[in-house]
């Protein structure tokens, strides 16, 4: 998140929650995002032409750029009954000029918004999978079926959870399905060193309406953080609380960025995870009960 908070006027943001069910920015998974989300306000807070003529302003502030240089900007999309491009000419448009089309009006907008910001919070994570997918279409063409690399570039965009934790082997009890080991053995061993980032725009709109088996796509970082103290997760929070978010988000974003662009990226390096199991993410999940529903925590198939 840069430096252009004086740059985008910051919105009177509505405090009616009527409009979307359980609606609230103030759960843990939202704590990245509350900065743009205050300044630039929401699809229940400000019409939708408001909102996408503040994030443009904040794309042209920060120089938000595609992996060609090409500048990011977010045009007005509106459903039709046949649309003309499907994904594919969506992801090339973006790639060729920086185009982003967004939906502004009704339950899509949600997830367009979403989309957005993403962009503005990690632009060299959003620029490495569009940069992917366009060169996968290029070489691939289009076909009914994405393919492995597509699907797992698809997957990432929209349910990624960034999860750090050096030096720990939560990454091997996460990715086997040990989820009372991880979550209720190793709980507080897990808050004092992991930290946890929503990263996926259609996962964030479904966390307006949090339910048990909502599922994220965990991408594990197992590197040493820039700062052990820096808070996030539901973990302590360091005195410069902001800053170190702020210096948290910028070094995720090259460390996914990279995990991206490498060549052996693939849905392997993406485990399934019912982020509500968090710790400190949902209060019901401090009963280590929370964790044998076998329909949400499933056992990894042998």
């Amino acid at each position: 998140m840069t430096g252009d908070a004086e740059a985008v006027s910051p919105p009177a943001v509505s405090t009616d929650r009527s409009s979307v069910a359980d609606f609230a920015f103030d759960s843990v998974w939202f704590e990245p995002w509350l900065e743009r989300i205050n300044l630039i306000g929401h699809p229940a807070s400000v019409p939708g032409e408001v909102w996408l003529e503040r994030i443009n302003h904040a794309a042209a502030m920060t120089d938000l750029r595609n992996a060609l240089g090409r500048r990011i900007r977010f045009e007005a999309s509106f459903p039709t009954a046949k649309p003309k491009a499907g994904p594919p000419a969506y992801e090339t448009g973006i790639f060729e000029h920086g185009v982003v089309p967004t939906r502004i009006h009704g339950e899509a907008a949600w997830h367009d918004y979403f989309n957005a910001l993403v962009w503005l919070v990690f632009p060299r994570t959003k620029a490495a999978l569009n940069q992917r997918q366009a060169e996968a279409i290029a070489l691939d063409g289009i076909s009914a079926v994405r393919g492995p690399l597509r699907d797992a570039l698809t997957l990432f965009d929209e349910s990624a959870v960034l999860i750090v934790c050096p030096g720990s082997s939560f990454g091997e009890d996460l990715r086997q399905f040990n989820w009372t080991r991880l979550f209720v053995e190793r709980r507080s061993e897990f808050v004092a060193q992991a930290r946890c980032v929503v990263f996926g725009h259609a996962l964030l709109h479904k966390l307006l309406s949090p339910y048990k088996a909502v599922c994220g796509h965990a991408l594990m970082l197992d590197s040493q953080l820039p700062d052990s103290k820096l808070p996030i997760g539901g973990c302590e929070a360091a005195p410069e609380k902001q800053d170190s978010l702020e210096i948290l988000i910028s070094w995720l974003d090259r460390q996914a960025a990279s995990m991206i662009c490498a060549t052996e990226f693939g849905k392997r390096s993406l485990t399934p995870l019912p982020i509500l199991g968090i710790p400190g993410w949902w209060r019901a999940n401090e009963h280590a009960e929370f964790y044998i529903d076998s329909n949400v925590f499933r056992r990894k198939r042998t």
